[in-house]
């Protein structure tokens, strides 16, 4: 790791919660959501972070966006910005469980599974790039089979 680079996760953060809203212009939110997860996670890596930095990156920026729900939801009543930072927290939730990771001279998207023996389920195998496999996760296909196999786990995604 080059130790010029740093990675503020802090900052990620911040510009993640500041440009997430791009998301909600979006056909479709949740893919919309989930490319912008992608790109700030891209950000992270860049700047030489990793598995660790990723993570913190995620369950930051989730507590960032649980404010926002709250500051946006005046006596309990939700207006359609925190709907849409609901949203936000269900796809930080639901990419905090999983990963990609290359196998056999291919990609494959993990999703890990606490208290379970094996630990984690391949969600999909045999692409060719990671960027392929970004795409395939950031899909709704992707996030569907993501949910079943966390709702499958019994984990607690959302």
């Amino acid at each position: 790791m080059d130790d010029d680079i740093v990675v503020n996760v802090a900052e990620v953060v911040k510009d993640f919660i500041d440009g997430v809203d791009v998301a909600e212009q979006s056909p479709d939110r949740g893919t919309g959501i989930r490319r912008v997860i992608t790109a700030h996670e891209e950000i992270i890596r860049q700047n030489s972070g990793g598995a660790e930095e990723i993570q913190s990156f995620l369950q930051q920026a989730k507590q960032a966006a649980v404010r926002k729900v709250a500051v946006h939801s005046p006596n309990n009543l939700p207006d359609s910005t925190a709907d849409f930072f609901k949203a936000v927290v269900s796809e930080l939730s639901l990419r905090y469980w999983t990963s990609i990771q290359p196998k056999d001279a291919a990609f494959q998207v993990v999703v890990s599974i606490p208290n379970r023996p094996s630990a984690q389920e391949v969600a999909q195998a045999g692409f060719r790039s990671a960027k392929e496999a970004q795409e395939w996760r950031d899909s709704n296909l992707g996030a569907i089979n993501v949910k079943a196999i966390l709702n499958r786990s019994g984990v607690p995604w959302s």
